[in-house]
């Protein structure tokens, strides 16, 4: 009997406090990335190249990706399902390109109908390219609400992680590139 009157009053508890939590959260999270927009832009725009150093799709465990045509720009899509973990898969699509600018991203979780709506905005600043993420969640029922309380802190340690990532995966490229433009060759006559 104790311990019905005492679920009976932390859920009367809970269902009061999550009323005060908001139904969805919008935040901004704002990144500096040491390389030019024409590199950086085509890591995002492109899915292929968004897993690669996403640490969302990327890390420890072993997942299956699903690409579909266009691969890159408005209209790219990809779908993702762990091998180990059957609660984690979804979707995402690109739903607006403007080149060198702006992207927008609909991240379906699970059997969710209703998306993370993500805009990515670029801005140019010499060998610099500083990223803005403006991060819709989506609306949570009462019982599921206190996940907006941790949801910022979850999407800001993930892409920190990404663009460290992100910068390390540039590095190598333009590294390759450049040693690829000084070698010389011979001919042969």
């Amino acid at each position: 009997m104790i311990i019905i009157i005492f679920v009976v009053l932390f859920g009367g508890i809970y269902a009061v406090s999550m009323n005060f939590v908001a139904e969805n959260q919008k935040f901004t999270i704002q990144k500096e990335v040491n390389y030019p927009i024409d590199k950086v832009f085509p890591q995002f725009n492109n899915l292929q190249n968004f897993v690669r150093w996403n640490s969302v799709f990327g890390e420890n465990n072993p997942k299956i990706f699903q690409f579909f045509t266009p691969y890159e720009g408005k209209g790219s899509a990809m779908s993702f399902k762990d091998k180990k973990d059957s609660n984690f898969f979804g979707e995402i699509f690109i739903r607006y390109s403007n080149p060198g600018r702006t992207l927008k991203y609909q991240l379906f979780e699970g059997e969710e109908r209703t998306p993370y709506l993500m805009d990515v905005k670029f801005i140019p600043s010499g060998e610099k390219t500083k990223i803005i993420w403006y991060i819709n969640t989506p609306k949570q029922t009462l019982l599921k609400r206190s996940l907006n309380l941790i949801s910022e802190d979850f999407w800001e340690d993930n892409i920190a992680k990404s663009v460290k990532k992100l910068e390390l995966i540039l590095a190598n490229k333009i590294d390759k590139d450049n040693q690829r433009e000084t070698i010389k060759y011979d001919s042969l006559f």
